[in-house]
């Protein structure tokens, strides 16, 4: 099974690097890199559309395998979702789906939180209060990201998100899916949020999916004016658009 796997990432390999050599000239910019696909780069001061991106996904056969992936995460990442081994083994694939990307959310949104309290050492209750009633899409989410940490989120991690939230969509609006894109968009919810984990840990020094206690510290906060005006900076809070 081990080598039907890899030729057949081989022979993708292969017709991604066809692909990419055949582009006309005006599509230089995406380039063939080996063992990842296609590349996005710049193309006169545009950016492309990430074209293809070939990277190992985790493919869980069963729900068995699907659980198996899931005790293997750290335990910050197994504790944030208490719930996620009983509704895979006893619910259909839309209750498990639909109940990581309600803790997905939450996650994010006490990642901007915990970001300005503890990097812009804003008022706790003015912050939470404001932040709460921000209309926090997927974009905006990226936005203020990189407003509050002063990074961007990583594509290779970005990418394992929005390939869940592609099922997640299907499923939500009654879409075609398949139990193997459900199985798969929850191994790679299991795979962000250990990398995303990583990743805020290593820029601020805490992670988002996990225990929050005590995660900024004993830093005297600004004052409730200072943060209104570091919140309004930020756009904060951005309401919904009509």
């Amino acid at each position: 099974a081990y080598g039907v796997a890899r030729a057949a990432e081989h022979a993708v390999n292969l017709s991604a690097r066809d692909w990419s050599f055949s582009l006309p000239p005006a599509n230089k910019a995406i380039k063939f890199v080996p063992a990842v696909g296609l590349h996005r780069t710049p193309l006169s001061g545009r950016r492309l559309l990430l074209a293809l991106i070939f990277r190992e996904t985790i493919v869980a056969k069963s729900y068995i395998g699907v659980i198996k992936h899931f005790q293997a995460a750290p335990e910050k990442v197994q504790g944030y979702f208490p719930d996620f081994v009983s509704l895979v083994e006893d619910y259909n694939w839309e209750v498990s789906v639909s109940y990581v990307f309600s803790r997905i959310e939450q996650a994010k949104r006490m990642t901007i939180y915990c970001g300005i309290t503890k990097l812009h050492w804003a008022d706790s209750s003015l912050t939470w209060k404001l932040v709460s009633e921000d209309y926090l899409s997927r974009a905006r989410f990226y936005e203020l990201f990189k407003d509050v940490f002063g990074k961007k989120i990583p594509d290779s991690i970005r990418t394992k998100l929005e390939s869940a939230e592609d099922v997640r969509d299907k499923i939500a609006h009654g879409m075609s899916w398949s139990a193997a894109d459900a199985r798969v968009a929850l191994t790679n919810v299991v795979d962000f949020a250990d990398e995303f984990n990583t990743f805020v840990n290593r820029e601020a020094g805490f992670q988002p999916f996990g225990d929050l206690r005590g995660y900024k510290g004993r830093a005297e906060p600004l004052t409730k004016a200072t943060t209104r005006w570091i919140l309004r900076g930020m756009g904060i809070p951005k309401k919904a658009e009509n």
